[in-house]
C-alpha cells in the first residue's frame, strides 16, 4: 500500500495553503484559549471564549475564487473537511466569540492552522489567519477568502462493473504504528484512512474502487477536482489476520498487530 499512498499523498499536497506549518505539532489547537486580532475594533484585542456548537452561518460548503482550489466544508459536528475528488482531510473545529463580538475558529486543518478570526458577509467567508515564522512564532496575518458553493455534492463512488470479491480480502485491515487502515467492502469499495495525517490531529479518508484477480488488487482513485482517475496494482496475500500487500502489513480489526502491543507498554 505505500506506493499507493505516496501517490495519493503527493495529490494532496495541493491542498494546502499553509504548508510551512503543516509539521509543527499543534495537537491543542482546538482547545486553545488566546487572542489575536479584532476584525470589527482596530487594532483592539480580547480573549476568545470557546463556543459549545458550531457557527450555523459556517456550515456547508466554501470554496476559494480558483478553479483548481479545493472545498471547505464545515459540518454540524464541528469537523471542518478539505475535500479534492473522494478525498478529503479532516480536522475538529472550535468555535469562540470575544466580547466585542468577533468570531474565531481554532483548529488543526492545515488550511488554516492554529486560531484565527473571520467573518462572513455575501456569501464570502474571510479568515484572518496567522502566518508563524521558523520559530513557531507569528509574524503576520493573512486574509484567505472562500465564497459559498452552492454547487458542491459528494462524488459518487461506484464499484466497477462486473465486481466480484474475494472474501478473504473484505474487511477492516489497521496498522496501529502507521494509523493506516483499509476497508475493502463486499461491493467494490475501498476507504482508506490514515490519523495524524503529516503530524497534524488531521485524518486523511481516501474513497476508492478496487478489483481483484489472481491474487492481484487494483485501486481506482480519484484525486482531483476533475475527476480523474488513477489505479494501482500489486499482488496481495493473508495469513490468518495478517494482510500482506506492497512490502507492508495489516491486520484485521487490529488482531495481531505486533505495533499496537509495542505501543501499549
Amino acid at each position: 500500500m505505500k506506493r499507493l499512498l505516496a501517490i495519493l499523498f503527493a495529490a494532496l499536497m495541493v491542498f494546502s495553503l499553509c504548508a510551512c506549518s503543516k509539521n509543527e505539532d499543534n495537537s491543542d489547537a482546538t482547545e486553545t484559549v488566546t487572542t489575536v486580532p479584532s476584525v470589527t475594533k482596530g487594532d483592539g484585542t480580547t480573549v476568545i471564549v470557546k463556543k459549545d456548537i458550531p457557527d450555523p452561518d459556517m456550515l456547508g460548503a466554501w470554496k476559494a475564487d480558483s478553479e483548481d482550489a479545493p472545498y471547505i466544508i464545515f459540518t454540524d459536528t464541528s469537523k471542518v473537511r478539505i475535500v479534492r475528488g473522494a478525498q478529503f482531510l479532516e480536522s475538529e473545529v472550535a468555535y469562540g466569540e470575544d466580547g466585542l463580538g468577533n468570531k474565531s475558529i481554532a483548529t488543526d486543518c492545515s488550511e488554516f492552522k492554529g486560531q484565527s478570526v473571520y467573518t462572513i458577509k455575501d456569501g464570502v467567508l474571510t479568515i484572518v489567519h496567522p502566518v508563524l515564522d521558523d520559530n513557531g512564532e507569528v509574524k503576520d496575518y493573512e486574509n484567505l477568502t472562500f465564497k459559498a458553493a452552492a454547487d458542491y455534492k459528494p462524488l459518487l463512488i461506484e464499484p466497477k462493473e462486473g465486481f466480484k470479491a474475494d472474501d478473504a480480502l473484505v474487511g477492516l485491515w489497521t496498522n496501529e504504528l502507521t494509523g493506516e487502515a483499509y476497508e475493502f467492502t463486499n461491493d467494490g469499495i475501498l476507504i482508506m484512512t490514515v490519523e495524524n495525517f503529516n503530524g497534524n490531529v488531521e485524518t486523511f479518508v481516501a474513497q476508492a474502487t478496487y478489483t481483484v484477480e489472481n491474487g492481484n488488487v487494483t485501486v481506482y482513485s480519484i484525486v482531483d477536482g476533475d475527476y480523474n482517475e488513477i489505479s494501482q496494482s500489486g499482488e496481495y496475500y493473508i495469513e490468518g489476520t495478517k494482510l500482506m500487500f506492497m512490502n507492508s502489513d495489516y491486520y484485521l480489526n487490529g488482531e495481531g498487530d505486533p505495533n499496537a502491543a509495542q505501543i501499549a507498554e
